[in-house]
């Protein structure tokens, strides 16, 4: 006779009752993973981490991995030119950051205010020796777009 349930210690636990808890378990992953990097929070943390790779590589004096530099350039709703001929908006916004890894500072969302199709995301820089920094990102999607990017020109116009 074919046992249909399987014992774990004191529990009982039917074999049927485990198909639907395995599709849930697979639904919920698959769902979490594609919005993992949905929204705008995702898109400035998107260009952080890209953008630490790239400083990384060049702090190692390594070439920089063109992927990593696409998806710098892929987050922002203008062209920033490449690293050697940058916009000059994209120059002053990245030495910005680039000194901030510099100091060791990380960075947080600390505000995300929220208007039709534009999210102001805050983000808090703090170095070791407890001094912070913020800058205002303005993030936008564009009408019938279906990713969020940084607008260049306002989160440059908010920091100056």
């Amino acid at each position: 006779m074919a046992q249909n349930s399987w014992n774990l210690g004191r529990w009982s636990v039917p074999k049927v009752s485990l198909i639907p808890a395995l599709l849930l378990t697979v639904l919920v992953g698959f769902i979490f993973s594609s919005l993992r990097n949905y929204g705008p929070e995702s898109t400035v943390r998107q260009f952080h981490v890209s953008l630490k790779r790239v400083y990384d590589s060049q702090m190692n004096g390594e070439p920089i991995n063109p992927k990593d530099w696409n998806e710098v350039r892929s987050v922002f709703q203008e062209d920033i030119g490449e690293l050697q001929s940058l916009n000059p908006y994209a120059r002053g916004l990245l030495l910005t950051v680039y000194s901030q890894f510099q100091q060791g500072s990380r960075y947080s969302i600390s505000k995300m205010d929220r208007i039709p199709r534009e999210v102001r995301v805050v983000v808090l820089y703090s170095n070791p020796s407890a001094m912070q920094m913020p800058i205002v990102w303005v993030v936008e999607k564009p009408e019938g777009a279906r990713e969020w990017k940084i607008s260049l020109s306002k989160t440059w116009a908010g920091m100056n």
